[in-house]
């Protein structure tokens, strides 16, 4: 009878073991969630360029056939080294110049995904400077890529609950209306119908990204 418990107790922690595992696998997957946004949802030849970001480079890891990391102060250098090697290039910054310096190393028809991250700027600053998510898609038109759409990450990149499309009204609308049915989530449904109105709504979200396409 005590060989038998041993062996429950065993199988329990194995078990736990398991389980465990698998919600550290769902946590790590859930950073990428927007692979879902792609035409192909799997990742084989990847770059990331930006800052080091542990979340984000260790989901890529796990989930590409093959991941080069690039530190942006690398890029002309790698650029040369690595040119037209990536099916997907993913970028974190908010400096459209290291963007355009990543454009080589991406394989013809291949794709970008481009993270914007404006929670660490003054946003009165932002809102005055007339820099906005409609602003960043137009340095990727300079760009000469195609198929380019924006997304609104809610409540961040970390954290993301929701992936809104910024160009979807009746998306922006169903977001908005999902909000809590208090007084002040009623706030909330018309400051944020207020902002789709006057267009200023792409320049109060905080977290947005890009998905575009290298021409042939």
């Amino acid at each position: 009878m005590e060989a038998t418990t041993k062996k429950d107790q065993k199988l329990a922690v194995m078990a736990n073991g398991t389980h465990g595992q698998r919600d550290k696998d769902i946590i790590t997957a859930r950073r990428i969630d927007w692979r879902f946004l792609l035409p192909f949802p799997a990742l084989h030849h990847v770059v990331y360029i930006g800052p080091s970001n542990k979340a984000l480079t260790d989901a890529l890891e796990q989930f590409s056939y093959l991941l080069k990391v690039i530190p942006p102060s690398e890029l002309p250098d790698a650029a040369k080294r690595n040119q037209n090697r990536f099916s997907l290039a993913v970028v974190h910054t908010n400096d459209p110049k290291v963007v355009r310096k990543t454009i080589p190393l991406i394989a013809p028809g291949g794709l970008l995904y481009w993270e914007v991250d404006r929670r660490d700027q003054n946003k009165l600053a932002a809102l005055l400077s007339l820099r906005n998510a409609k602003s960043y898609e137009n340095d990727l038109r300079r760009m000469y890529l195609k198929d380019i759409d924006v997304y609104w990450h809610r409540p961040d990149f970390e954290n993301c609950l929701e992936i809104i499309p910024l160009h979807d009204s009746q998306a922006l609308k169903g977001a908005f209306l999902k909000t809590h049915t208090s007084w002040k989530g009623k706030l909330k449904i018309g400051l944020g119908k207020l902002l789709m109105r006057t267009g200023l709504l792409h320049f109060t979200v905080p977290c947005f990204s890009f998905v575009a396409r290298k021409r042939n």
